[in-house]
């Protein structure tokens, strides 16, 4: 596996991660139909980190063997991370991220090659400080990976997200500072 910039080029290929992402997943905010995979949007969406000054995209590829077909690029995306930063200059010291992991490939260290990346990169970046995210409150696995990062735990958003009448999950909003 080797982890990359995303490129315009890689649209349809993100857009079919986000499909298993969210078809596959219990931990996304938004329900599969309110997700639109659209490439032409994906697209601008990869346009605006490439751009961007606290901006980031990355994917996690498993290379294709000789004679194999892949999403183009040379092998098959089993991965990817969004991160940006505000605009505003008293904000844009720290950014929020979002990552999906293919299933087929989940618990196998693809999310923490992408959080190292992400990490190493804010080191290096000039105005870049902390990086943020919130994460389910109920995805226990994520939460270790991110405390064994290093991120801590900040505020907690009661019942942030409605799963039906009555069913609520909180919201664990947690940072790293990387300076």
């Amino acid at each position: 596996m080797l982890i990359r910039s995303t490129e315009i080029e890689d649209a349809a290929s993100v857009v079919a991660l986000d499909r298993n992402v969210a078809e596959t997943g219990e931990f996304n905010v938004r329900t599969v139909e309110e997700r639109e995979w659209n490439i032409e949007k994906m697209r601008e969406w990869v346009r605006e980190r490439l751009e961007s000054p606290g901006g980031l995209a990355i994917v996690a590829v498993v290379p294709a063997a000789d004679g194999e077909p892949s999403d183009g690029g040379g092998g098959t995306i089993i991965g990817g991370l969004g991160f940006t930063t505000a605009r505003f200059e008293r904000l844009r010291h720290h950014g929020h991220f979002g990552i999906g992991v293919h299933a087929d490939w989940r618990g196998r260290g693809v999310g923490e090659h992408l959080v190292r990346t992400l990490i190493e990169w804010a080191r290096a970046h000039e105005f870049i400080e902390r990086i943020d995210l919130g994460v389910f409150a109920e995805n226990h696995p994520a939460r270790a990976l991110y405390r064994k990062l290093g991120f801590v735990d900040g505020c907690i958003r009661e019942r942030e997200f409605r799963y039906g009448p009555g069913r609520y999950g909180d919201d664990v909003q947690m940072s790293l500072w990387v300076k």
